[in-house]
């Protein structure tokens, strides 16, 4: 003959025993507003103007990396079409550690722009790209970290070829 044990009443037992030992909240009081995420080690930093397909397709290539997401973060600097680029950019918000900003600046030089997307990244290493950019290899970040922690250099330049013409 099987016996029907009531779960509920089994775990309600426990919790009682539990708090006798040491009281507790059930409300939920824990607070992890102050808990910061890990820092990631990569920034990927793509200034973007006016070409959301392009951007689209590099956004793509960076979801598929095979580098664990928190280890990356993705920085997108709008210089181009507002709106267009920005709902590029939120197809992918809940995919991996991403910032978005727009240019508010009237002075579109780019170097002005790349230090901006520089503010505002916090990756130990930084890798700029442009928004035509294509990552074909899906463990090129993985690669790339790899050869920054083991060897130390200050830059590396990945072999490329200009898709557009």
């Amino acid at each position: 003959m099987i016996r029907h044990i009531n779960s509920n009443r089994i775990h309600f037992k426990l919790l009682r025993l539990l708090y006798r030992w040491a009281p507790f909240q059930l409300k939920g009081s824990l607070n992890i507003t102050n808990v910061k995420p890990a820092k990631p080690i990569i920034s990927c930093t793509i200034i973007a103007s006016n070409r959301p397909k392009e951007l689209d397709d590099l956004l793509w290539d960076l979801a598929h990396q095979t580098l664990p997401k928190g280890q990356y973060e993705v920085v997108v600097l709008n210089d181009g079409m507002g709106d267009v680029i920005k709902s590029v950019v939120d197809k992918y918000r809940n995919i991996f550690i991403l910032k978005y900003a727009e240019n508010a600046s009237p002075v579109r030089i780019l170097s002005n722009l790349r230090n901006a997307s520089f503010e505002l990244s916090c990756g130990e290493y930084v890798l700029i790209l442009d928004d035509d950019t294509r990552i074909l290899q899906p463990d090129f970040l993985e690669k790339a970290m790899r050869i920054l922690k083991d060897h130390g250099p200050d830059a590396i330049m990945p072999r490329a070829q200009a898709l557009y013409g």
